[in-house]
């Protein structure tokens, strides 16, 4: 018998400075062996891994793909696609992204990221270096 994932949740985590960041969620029906958290590249948005979510879930992962401030249903609304306020603050946000996920699977040791794109392979690099709070 094969495990059929829960539907696709559509939700908001709420940033330290007020802004919304849309997530796509796909939970497991199964026990949750890991969670994984996509980041998409440039010119996309969570809903790229709408084909991989559903399967990574049928496989007892939980999954998150949120937009990026700046794209998909997270665009600051005095900026164009794809422009933030500053590189820090998107550092921040993947941060504290990160830190939302554990709060909601605390048993979970390890968070997968997958960078959708090499571009930010760098910004996985400078969040790692970020100091813990």
């Amino acid at each position: 018998m094969q495990i059929q994932p829960l539907e696709r949740h559509e939700e908001y985590f709420k940033m330290s400075d007020g802004f919304n960041i849309f997530y796509r969620r796909w939970m497991t029906s199964g026990q949750v062996d890991r969670v994984v958290i996509f980041l998409h590249g440039i010119e996309v948005h969570s809903g790229a891994f709408g084909f991989m979510g559903p399967e990574l879930a049928i496989g007892n992962s939980e999954v998150y793909g949120f937009d990026r401030r700046g794209f998909g249903k997270s665009k600051e609304l005095d900026l164009p696609k794809g422009d933030v306020q500053s590189f820090e603050r998107h550092l921040e946000d993947i941060n504290e992204v990160v830190d939302a996920v554990r709060k909601n699977h605390p048993w979970e040791k390890t968070i997968h990221i997958r960078p959708q794109h090499r571009m930010h392979l760098r910004s996985l690099v400078c969040r790692e270096s970020l100091p813990a709070n």
